[in-house]
């Protein structure tokens, strides 16, 4: 899929009915993530992706639920295995998406 989709409100016909299924549950499990907040059966949208899309729909999760903007302390942990010791000093690491966005063109391991 390229650019951006946008969907205002439940897809009716026309360029809705258009494209593969695995395309269109996309656009409706984007319609869910969105502000619209679009109901979606979550088991009837994701079991007939195909991985590209699936790729795209975990990215989106990652994405809605903020984990790119996560953060942990960078604190390496004892020798003796107790917790590491965190201070006004210890540096923060950005821990990135759990699941990044696909690079155009990139193809998704099978």
């Amino acid at each position: 899929m390229g650019g951006v989709a946008s969907c205002r409100g439940r897809p009716r016909g026309g360029n809705a009915d258009r494209g593969s299924g695995s395309d269109n549950r996309v656009l409706r499990i984007a319609a869910s993530l969105s502000e619209l907040g679009v109901p979606v059966d979550l088991v009837d949208a994701v079991t007939g992706l195909d991985r590209h899309n699936l790729a795209l729909v975990l990215a989106a999760v990652s994405h809605a639920n903020g984990a790119h903007e996560h953060k942990d302390y960078a604190a390496e942990r004892p020798a003796d295995g107790s917790p590491p010791v965190v201070t006004a000093e210890t540096p923060m690491l950005e821990l990135g998406p759990v699941f990044g966005w696909p690079q155009r063109g990139e193809r998704v391991q099978r």
